[in-house]
């Protein structure tokens, strides 16, 4: 057995990992009982470690096989340079096939140590961290399940074959942005060649499209002035006008949300000023109101009136939880 293959033994690589944090020693078939583990789940375990010169010991006390806690030394470290974080994390959409496998949970758990650890925000830029945001979190698992999905692919770049209402629609995903309140998908029709939005609580079903024709007309810039347009058909652009106090408090790509045309730069006092071309919505306060010590809103006057609403109902709505 190798060790490729040992990993996707989910019991056997679960109960390796418990064999691995053992503290203290225990009766063997107490042990395995507490796993829900069987004797060949142990074995595969046991020839694991011993590939590795790991001694697993074991040993009778009054006829009792007792298992005692791996004396493997300190355990391994990786010290990587942020290329070559950023090399590694090339292969993290790939992870998403195996997601509910034991070895996916320990490794995005490992993860989740280094992000604790780490200096550099390692997965603020990566498309794995995404889908923190409080919609998302609200979400139902299989809506969420299907906007990883979604993200994967697109991250990707892989062209998809959906279910919708009984149609099936060949596609090439560009975004998954919140557009007049729905979160939707932004795609190319690979049969009729034009861009167009999809409704994702309306896709039923999402594989890979194995075809000739999965080659897009259509590029990303074409797909966000596509965005830009139809937001302007629904009159609520705004060209919204920021003065960041603290640039390193701020998320300037809010997850979902789609921004067009944003521009930094600096005023005549050196004040760091921003701007973006946005649509009007919950989202965009529910954004804005999160980075609120940081940032300061500048123009539109009537966006401002809108927000300064918003946040007072939000600390009504906060004291009524609280009281």
């Amino acid at each position: 057995m190798t060790y490729n293959s040992f990993v996707f033994r989910d019991k056997a690589f679960q109960l390796a990992y418990a064999i691995e944090k053992l503290e203290i020693e225990i009766p063997l078939n107490d042990f395995l009982k507490n796993n829900s583990a069987s004797i060949e789940d142990f074995q595969q375990s046991f020839n694991f470690f011993q590939s590795f010169s790991i001694e697993v010991k074991t040993g009778w006390i009054k006829d009792v096989l007792i298992l005692y806690p791996l004396h493997q030394g300190a355990p391994t470290k990786l010290s990587l340079s942020l290329c070559e974080w950023a090399a590694i994390s090339a292969h993290f959409p790939l992870m998403l096939k195996f997601r509910g496998k034991y070895f996916n949970k320990l490794a995005e758990e490992a993860l989740g140590r280094v992000e604790q650890t780490s200096s550099i925000d390692c997965f603020g830029q990566n498309h794995l961290a995404q889908n923190k945001s409080k919609f998302m979190a609200s979400a139902a698992t299989a809506f969420r399940e299907k906007v990883f999905q979604l993200e994967e692919h697109i991250f990707c770049k892989t062209p998809l074959k959906l279910e919708v209402q009984r149609d099936i629609i060949k596609s090439f995903p560009f975004r998954v942005i919140f557009l007049e309140g729905r979160l939707v998908l932004v795609h190319e029709n690979l049969e009729l060649k034009n861009l167009s939005t999809l409704d994702i609580e309306k896709i039923q079903t999402l594989s890979e499209l194995d075809t000739d024709i999965s080659t897009p007309k259509h590029t990303l810039l074409d797909a966000n002035d596509f965005i830009t347009k139809m937001r302007a058909i629904g009159e609520k652009e705004e060209r919204l006008v920021l003065k960041i106090l603290s640039q390193a408090h701020v998320d300037l790509s809010p997850n979902y949300y789609f921004l067009g045309n944003p521009f930094l730069t600096t005023n005549y006092k050196g004040e760091l000023i921003w701007a973006a071309t946005v649509e009007d919505s919950q989202e965009l306060f529910e954004w804005l109101y999160a980075m609120r010590p940081y940032v300061e809103i500048l123009d539109p006057t009537n966006l401002i009136k809108k927000y300064i609403e918003f946040e007072k109902n939000h600390k009504m709505l906060a004291l009524k939880k609280t009281g």
